[in-house]
């Protein structure tokens, strides 16, 4: 009942979300959340992590994907649709109690994390596309095997962009076009510049792999990890191709 309440009415491609405390016996005092979306991968690992940010202990958790249908007013009018039916994600989570502010703070982090999520997932093939693009027109030998590891699956591809030496950001993908915090500080952006003119004169230009200061609001509460590639104009470094994921755990053993 308390999961259906969550299901009746939600906005297309926006998440709906329920909180509330649970009447307990003694000491064990916890409250519970729903969370309906779009069913799509890296939404358990992603809300469990957000709550453990928190400081939240999660009791419970479960996850059934159902099949429903909504009228035009997107009000539930199915559940159990079959094969027609949309399918959507419903996460129940039983959780230590907290207070109004934490309360606040958790919906607060779980709507910017699942606006990654589905970024990220949005935009998943345009970010294989693009180190694709890297590994075949701005790298060769060893760099370009690496990228191409990455994108084989050695990585889990969140986010892209472009940066130009006046730290402006170009053509954002996934999680960099899901907000403002950026991956590179303009002083790590200057670095990485400077670090790629020392290359290239030394005539080699091979991908820089650097953590982010960003945080991983997807899958895993971690840096994000960073490849990033030069696109040069003769001799001169001219922007530079970033790319933002986490190793996955083949990679990383």
């Amino acid at each position: 009942e308390f999961a259906a309440r969550a299901s009746l009415d939600r906005a297309p491609g926006q998440p709906s979300f329920l909180l509330e405390p649970v009447a307990a016996d003694g000491t064990d005092r916890r409250m519970r959340l729903v969370v309906v979306n779009d069913d799509m991968p890296f939404l358990v690992d992603s809300t469990s992590q957000i709550a453990g940010a928190q400081g939240l202990a999660v009791h419970r958790i479960l996850h059934p994907v159902v099949s429903v249908e909504r009228d035009a007013k997107n009000h539930l009018t199915a559940v159990d649709a079959g094969k027609d039916g949309a399918r959507e994600s419903v996460i129940y989570m039983e959780l230590e109690r907290g207070d109004a502010r934490a309360r606040r703070r958790l919906l607060d982090a779980l709507e910017a994390s699942l606006a990654d999520v589905r970024a990220a997932v949005a935009d998943w093939k345009a970010m294989r596309a693009a180190m694709l693009a890297d590994s075949t027109m701005r790298a060769d030998g060893d760099g370009a095997e690496l990228l191409r590891w990455f994108e084989s699956g050695a990585m889990t591809q969140l986010g892209h962009e472009w940066r130009t030496r006046d730290g402006a950001v170009h053509d954002a993908l996934g999680i960099s076009a899901s907000r403002t915090e950026q991956l590179l500080s303009q002083n790590a952006l200057d670095a990485a510049f400077d670090w790629f003119d020392a290359q290239v004169k030394a005539g080699n230009a091979a991908p820089l792999l650097i953590k982010s200061n960003r945080l991983s609001s997807v899958h895993r509460r971690v840096l994000l990890d960073l490849v990033v590639v030069p696109e040069l104009k003769g001799k001169t470094v001219e922007r530079l191709s970033i790319h933002a994921g986490l190793w996955t755990s083949a990679a990383l053993s």
